[in-house]
């Protein structure tokens, strides 16, 4: 299952991270595994699972004009 990181990542900087450890599995393709916000500025970070490899993927988000 192929994740929208865009998407996931507000999740996670809105609900946070899941209480315990995520396995990544066929089904389950990817983990969060960091958030940090400061003010304006987030940055969210996951653990893929690619074709015999894992995929480490951080991703910095900033809040524009429209507060979006």
């Amino acid at each position: 299952m192929a994740y929208d990181a865009l998407a996931e990542s507000l999740r996670l900087i809105v609900s946070g991270l899941p209480d315990g450890p995520v396995r990544l599995s066929r089904r389950r393709r990817f983990a969060p595994v960091a958030v940090d916000v400061d003010g304006d500025l987030a940055a969210t970070r996951f653990l893929r699972r690619g074709v015999g490899c894992y995929w480490d993927e951080t991703h910095l988000l900033a809040v524009d004009n429209h507060g979006a």
